[in-house]
This record gives C-alpha cells, structure tokens and sequence, in this order.
C-alpha cells in the first residue's frame, strides 16, 4: 500500500518530504490560543519560560494513533532525514524560541501552523464527537465544590441548604461565630444545623472521583505546587485560576490542597494543549470536547474551534471513522458512567434512583418522599437506626452535590407532568359543592398527601364517602382554604366544595388513594320548566325557614359554625344555568337528616329539577312530623292539666 494510496482509508496523503514552515501562516490556531491567554505572575511565567516549544515538529511526527495502521512495517515510508541546518535557519529558530520563552501563559502556543478555513467533512466529525461528549458526561466539579475553601469537600458534610462543606470549614465556621455570638449561617446565607455526621454517600462519590482523571490531576499538582506563594498579588492571581481561596493556598503544604482542586473547564482547556505540545492529539482532542460541551459558554466556542483545527490536521482534512472512534472511545473510558452506576444511587427504602436526596443528621441519604414517610411513623434511621425525633424535614432542601453526580450520568428522573384528571383521594363521609367540610386528619397515611396538597396550585383533591356505601364512585372536589398543623403532626383542613365528580380509575400513590376522575355537570335547564324552577324554590325557602326558626338556639348555631352562613334563595337565570345549580340548594342538602345513601344519589344527580323536588317533599315530611309531634304535645300537656 503507497502513501497515496492512504486516502481511501480515511486521511490523505503524507509527504515525507514536508518539513515545518518558516513562519505561521496569517490565520493561524496559535493566533486563536493568544485570544485566550490568561494573565498570570511573574512566578508562573517563570515557571514556563524554560519550557521549550515544539516548534521543529514536522508532519511526520503526528500520533501514530491519528494515522492508518498497516499490516507491515515495510509499507510505511521512512522518515526523511533531516536537512543540515543554516546559519539564517539557526537564528530564525532562535528567534521564534526566544519569544516563545518570553510569552505569559499556562497555555502552550500550538507547534504547527493550520490553516483556520476547515472544510465541511471535519465540521461534521467534531459534531458526530461533541454529541458523544454531551451523552457520556463528567462530572461538573465546580458544583461540588465546598463553598468556604472551594476545594472538594474533605469528610462532606451537608446542610439545611443542600450545599455540602468539609467537617473542617464547618467547625472552624461555627467556632468563629459562637464566639461572635451571631447565628450560624452557611455562606449561602441559610441558617445551617450544628455538626452532624459526615455524608456516607457523597464520601464515598468524592473517593471514587479522586480516583479518575489521574493525569490530569497529576498536572494540576505539578503546576499548582511549583507556585511560589511568597507575594500576595501572585496568591490572588493563583487563587483566582484555581478557584481555591487565598487562606488555603497558605497551608496548601500541609495539607491534601492540590490533591483537592476541581478539574474546571479552563484547567482542562490549558492541559489540552500541554498534551498538544507531547504530540499527544487525540488526548488533547478528548479534553476539549470535554471542554466544548461544558456550560462554559465563551471556552466552549473556543475550545470546538480549536478541536475543529486538530481534527483537520489529524486526518489532513478528511472525515476519518478511525480518529473519530478513539477519540469516543476515550470519552466513554472516561465518562462518569464508567465508575459510577445507576445502582450507587439507589435508596434503601424504594430500591430507586433518588429522588430529590435528603441527608439525615446520622449522615444517611434517602429519597425526600421515603424518609418522610419514615418518619411521620416515628421510625429511626433505616441504616443506622438511630432516632429522627425533631428531624424537620420542610426545612430540608435536596443535596446539590447528589443533584449533580446524578445529572452526569443521567439518572435524573423527569418531571411527570401532573395530570389534571387525577387527584388525591380521601376516603372520608360526603361533601357537596359551595359548602365548607372540616376536616381533622389523624391517618398517618394522609400527612404526605396534606402535605404536597397545600405545596401545589390549586389545592385540591376528592372526597368520597366509605366504599361500603352504594354509588361510592361519586365525590366532590374539595379546596383547602386553610391548614392547621399540630404538635402530633395531625392536621386540621378548611375546605369548600368546587364541584362533583365520578369516579373513573383508583390508583395508590406514595401510600395515600389517587383516582382519575370525570367532573360531572346539570344538563342544561330547559326554559320551559323555569317557572316550576322558580315556584319550588319559593316553597322550599318558606318550609326551610319555618324549620329552621322551630329548632333550638344552640342547634341552629353550631350549624352555621359547621358549615357556614347559607346564601339568600334567589330565582334569577343565572342560578339556574350554573353547572352544579344553586349553592343555597346544596346547604339545604347538607343539614337534611337524609341517610348517606340518599345524599350521595343527589349528589349523583344531574336534573337540578329532580333534586329540588326531592328537597322540597323532604322538608314537607319534616314540617308534618314536626305539626304531629306539636299536636301530640298540647294533648299530653292538656291531659296533665286535667289530672
């Protein structure tokens, strides 16, 4: 196989003659890199002005991994060997090594000049790579960062805020400010709790991920403690490329500091190009494709370009399956998902990935919803068994660091959109609409849906009479207006009727009853039967008030505590149009000494005529036992006088 013959296989031909040029071209990538060079101090730039550049590269020294491997050594051609070097070449390579030693920056320029136009074929493969890149992701460690030291939290602890901080922070943060005598407060500004436990899991994560990237890492100890920190302006301007405080950079010596700094996109930009200049370009090709899908707007647009350019030099300008592949290759070797699973984030309790994670103070991580249904049963930690009494879990938000880890690897459970015809359920007596019902939950398995009732907009659920009643199906919609917790974790609920419903499906949810339900209306009065509408409820109006000025004083005001002050009984159109007909009807309803059976069937009913009949013959049974019980009280009265 000749040399030329290397373009069917992915790259082009090689020249073995083809020596670097003389000067850059005018549109260069090194003219791409100074546009991102960071200012640094003078130790830093002392520290690479010895560092000479590759500058003498040639063609021929690209990777042997970026090249089509051949079946025998005798099909490669031979390097060429080098040209006796000029006096005029001596001082033009001098030159350009001198005034590489003299530049500020932890950037190293590119070795080799490349034409910034890249054609079609490249653009495609570096998308083909960054959508591999963004579906095996790392780690974000900016997010993990302890908010006092921003190093990787040493023995994490998490609080109240979610945020995770070392042991050490903590206790020294706490320490200052009892000796203020100020309250204790999490540098995000939250009242944090006293020290509890380290964090079991995000321990463990930390461990695992201090593990990986060891290159890389390795770099960044070599720079980090080559740095003189003599001069105070040198520690703000290191402090500030590391993300690392001032205070910690003093006692960096003494402790794992360096071992501790997160691994940001710009660090992972800047040891691109250390891996450019060891003619390492698929590694380098790897980090900034890392780099170019990270939430690092500005570095991202830069690092794609670049990443263009260097797949453009490897495969001289060709769309290379070979190049592409390693290159994916190292990204899934590296990605979170290759030490860490799925099932490393599990919860003991629902054996699921978490779901918004709580820390619990003995320093165990549950799914929000599983450990509060621990412990609205009073139970202990399920791992440690120690006691939760006084564990507020409302004030608890989810651990980011946890939130993070979860997102790289992407098992982040979506959002289920809430169904609108599916609510809580609550299995209880009836209740109709327009009327308040008040309610005194004490089942524990009720807390959890109280609770997530009054977090959402609007506050609704169902209400439905025991299961043993015939046409248990239909219910009526109930909105909290007003909750009052208890010291037992009990509630009581103010509610008012919204509207009637027939029951469709009953499911179970986290414990409590849901049921998808169809929201049932009147037919539509007909004009015809508005006058009969409008003489019903001028008799139903007379009966009811002669029935209620004949009960006792105190009866007729515990009803209107119960359930309200009942509207005036009008006859205008508009009542009776409304879907659920007039609310004075449905007071009457509710105070009628009717079995549970019968207010469910009117509840049921969709005839408003239907039911104000019904209503009325009630109210006349009840005034013609009250007339007999009157009759059979004067006789019994007159009898007495007479003997």
């Amino acid at each position: 196989m000749r040399p030329e013959d290397w373009q069917d296989a992915g790259t082009s031909s090689w020249d073995p003659t083809l020596e670097p040029p003389e000067e850059a071209d005018s549109t260069t990538l090194q003219e791409v890199l100074e546009s991102a060079q960071p200012q640094t101090s003078r130790h830093v730039q002392a520290k690479f002005a010895s560092t000479s550049v590759a500058s003498s590269l040639v063609f021929s020294e690209v990777s042997d991994w970026a090249l089509p491997q051949q079946s025998t050594s005798a099909m490669k051609p031979s390097r060429p060997k080098p040209k006796p070097q000029t006096s005029s070449n001596l001082v033009s390579h001098q030159s350009r090594r001198n005034s590489n030693r003299n530049r500020l920056c932890f950037l190293y320029p590119y070795p080799i000049s490349l034409n910034s136009v890249v054609n079609t074929s490249v653009k495609r493969m570096a998308d083909k790579i960054l959508r591999f890149a963004a579906m095996h992701l790392t780690i974000d460690e900016y997010s993990l960062r302890c908010p006092d030291c921003l190093l990787l939290p040493s023995n994490p602890v998490s609080g109240k805020c979610g945020h995770t901080r070392c042991y050490k922070c903590v206790r020294n943060n706490q320490l200052e400010l009892e000796w203020d005598g100020t309250v204790k407060r999490c540098p995000c500004g939250n009242v944090e709790f006293d020290v509890s436990q380290v964090n079991v899991l995000a321990k463990d994560i930390l461990e695992k991920l201090l593990q990986t990237e060891k290159k890389i890492r390795a770099y960044i100890k070599q720079t980090f403690e080559s740095q003189s920190l003599k001069d105070s302006s040198d520690m703000l301007n290191i402090s500030e490329y590391y993300g690392v405080s001032v205070e910690h950079l003093e006692e960096h010596r003494l402790a794992d500091t360096s071992s501790r700094i997160p691994i940001s996109p710009q660090i992972r930009y800047n040891y691109s190009f250390e891996l450019v200049e060891s003619t390492r370009y698929l590694e380098a090709s790897c980090e900034l494709a890392k780099v170019a899908v990270s939430t690092n707007n500005v570095l991202s647009r830069k690092a794609r370009k670049v990443l263009e350019q260097l797949l453009s030099y490897m495969t001289r300008g060709k769309f290379c399956d070979t190049t592409k592949n390693v290159i994916c290759g190292l990204l899934s070797s590296q990605a979170t998902k290759s030490w860490l699973k799925p099932s490393d984030l599990e919860c003991v309790l629902c054996f699921e990935t978490f779901t918004k994670p709580i820390t619990t103070p003995c320093g165990h991580t549950y799914c929000q919803t599983c450990i509060e249904r621990s412990v609205d049963y009073n139970l202990p930690c399920p791992l440690c068994k120690r006691s939760l009494r006084g564990f507020n879990l409302r004030s608890m938000c989810s651990i980011n660091m946890i939130d993070t880890v979860l997102t790289s690897i992407g098992a982040v459970k979506p959002d289920i959109v809430p169904d609108p015809n599916v609510i809580p359920l609550c299995v209880c007596t009836v209740a109709f609409p327009g009327v308040s019902c008040s309610l005194f939950i004490f089942n524990r398995r009720h807390w959890l849906m109280v609770r997530r009732i009054i977090e959402t907009e609007p506050r609704y659920f169902g209400m439905i009479p025991t299961e043993m009643q015939p046409n248990s199906c239909y219910g009526t919609i109930l909105e909290v207006r007003d909750c009052l917790l208890l010291e037992d974790g009990s509630y009581i609920l103010s509610t008012i009727g919204v509207s009637r419903f027939k029951m469709i499906e009953k499911n179970v949810c986290d414990g409590y009853d849901t049921a998808r339900i169809e929201v049932i209306s009147d037919i539509v009065t007909e004009m015809s039967l508005l006058p009969e509408l409008n003489v019903l409820a001028e008799e139903i109006s007379t009966k009811f008030t002669t029935w209620l000025t004949s009960m006792p004083r105190n009866l007729v005001t515990e009803i209107l505590s119960s359930y309200g002050t009942i509207t005036t009984v009008d006859s205008d159109v508009d009542t009776w149009s409304a879907t659920d007909g007039p609310t004075w009807h449905w007071w009457i309803i509710t105070i009628l000494p009717l079995s549970h059976e019968v207010k469910v069937l009117m509840l049921s009913s969709t005839s408003l005529h239907k039911r104000l009949i019904a209503i009325s013959r009630t109210l006349s049974t009840i005034l013609q036992s009250l007339e007999a019980t009157t009759e059979a009280d004067k006789r019994t009265h007159q009898d007495l006088i007479v003997s």
